[in-house]
């Protein structure tokens, strides 16, 4: 209540730890805001497309009129012009969005700053640099002469590595001049725990090192794969993902690689076609690719039939160390359990998915990948899925390290190593749970927390 007071009356960046109810504070101000000028408009800006479904729904659930919040996202909207975004500000009165969307109604004009009584940064750390958030401020907010109530919400404000003590300081700062706010971070008191509460944990296994191994083979393989489906090297996205299937063979083993060429790479790049289709700049080369990818699905699926024999690749093993201590993981100790594993590249999201699927499928178990550049309603109905219980593990990228709310997520492992005190506050914030677990493959839990405080 009372950093729903200080919004009221003032700009404010709200600072709470995950699931101590900032999203309530934003549906308090918007219920405010609504009702003290009706006829302006709320606008609340998410990171991502996941997020844009989830808090529109929010808003229509727990606001009090029950809300219709539009959900604006995706390549789709960059050929919305004036009249699109005329009507739908005459259907909808709370807009949810990514900032890209909204950097640039505002910056056409299509939306202006005095017609907007409410202006929600969710996750507003991100605010940084040359970002949309941060361009939606500086190149819209700072110099209008009405200008609407900012509210930030975060569990950190700081974005990045801290080297220094004094460069949280100097991250304080500069968001509450970029957001013309001040920080409220209110003292939340301790809950008392049935359990031992959440824990970090560190995950020893044996160290290998599968990529440099067998790093001559893999470079033949790869560049004669690459060759063969594009002999005339006019798909550059091709060229880009297939340089990351050796990283995929030296994190998962020759399972997860095969499995690559064999579904995840056509996959990929067609949702980069439809992307780059969607955008009048790289239509040509997005309908060039979308023009290729039968041919390509039928050659790799080919090649990955021989890579299961190929005699260069026998001597690997089928999962690496590292994948194997992850399935046993979740197999012995968290089975039945929903949690997250998060991974650092696309491509190990969906065949480090079917490992676990084939791991627990005894249990009743169920995984799922998930990652940012999925159609978003492939991205909704997966999160759908892992809500209602249908799937347990979501394996994913970054796409749901921020804002995204599983109340029964009980668990994360952290597969890959990160670089940032963000990362560690809000990839263990996703799991919900007082008693959550949380897993480091690579990071020391203990100096991940005491940075964090």
């Amino acid at each position: 209540i009372a950093c729903f007071e200080q919004v009221r009356a003032a700009n404010t960046i709200v600072t709470l730890p995950t699931g101590k109810g900032k999203t309530l504070i934003a549906v308090l101000a918007i219920d405010h805001f609504r009702a003290q000028v009706p006829d302006k408009w709320v606008v609340f800006i998410v990171p991502t497309r996941t997020l844009v479904s989830q808090m529109a729904e929010y808003c229509e659930q727990h606001c009090k009129e029950r809300p219709e919040a539009a959900q604006l996202c995706g390549l789709w909207m960059d050929s919305w012009d004036d009249m699109r975004w005329r009507e739908c500000l005459r259907k909808h009165r709370v807009l949810v969005g990514t900032p890209e969307v909204f950097r640039v109604a505002l910056g056409k004009g299509y939306l202006a700053p005095d017609k907007v009584s409410l202006l929600v940064f969710d996750e507003c750390h991100n605010a940084t640099g040359n970002s949309p958030m941060a361009a939606i401020m500086k190149d819209s907010i700072h110099g209008a002469t009405v200008q609407p109530r900012i509210l930030g919400l975060t569990a950190s404000f700081v974005h990045g590595k801290l080297k220094r003590k004094r460069d949280a300081e100097t991250a304080k700062f500069l968001l509450e001049e970029l957001l013309l706010a001040n920080i409220c971070c209110p003292t939340v008191p301790e809950e008392p725990s049935t359990g031992p509460g959440r824990q970090w944990l560190s995950i020893p296994y044996p160290k290998e090192q599968l990529e440099e191994e067998f790093g001559q083979t893999l470079e033949e393989l790869v560049t004669n794969l690459t060759q063969g489906c594009d002999p005339q090297g006019h798909l550059k996205e091709l060229h880009k993902v297939m340089g990351r299937l050796k990283h995929v063979f030296g994190q998962l083993g020759r399972d997860g690689f095969v499995y690559c060429v064999q579904k995840s790479v056509v996959h990929h790049l067609e949702h980069q076609a439809i992307q780059l289709a969607a955008l009048s700049a790289t239509r040509g080369r997005g309908e060039l690719l979308q023009a290729q990818l039968p041919a390509l699905r039928a050659r790799l699926r080919s090649c990955a039939q021989q890579l299961i024999t190929d005699a260069r690749l026998l001597s690997a093993p089928r999962r690496s160390q590292k994948a194997e201590t992850l399935l046993n993981l979740i197999s012995q100790k968290l089975a039945g359990r929903k949690g997250i594993v998060f991974v650092t590249q696309v491509l190990l999201t969906c065949p480090l998915a079917d490992s676990i699927n084939k791991q627990v499928h005894a249990e009743g178990m169920r995984a799922e990948g998930i990652y940012s550049g999925m159609a978003k309603a492939d991205q909704d109905a997966a999160m759908k899925g892992f809500r209602e219980g249908r799937t347990h593990v979501l394996v994913a990228t970054d796409v749901l390290l921020e804002g995204v709310d599983v109340p029964d997520c009980e668990w994360i492992v952290r597969f890959n190593d990160f670089h940032t005190t963000k990362s560690h506050v809000q990839g263990s914030g996703r799991a919900r749970s007082e008693n959550a677990e949380v897993y480091y493959f690579e990071n020391d839990p203990e100096t991940e927390t005491d940075r964090a405080q």
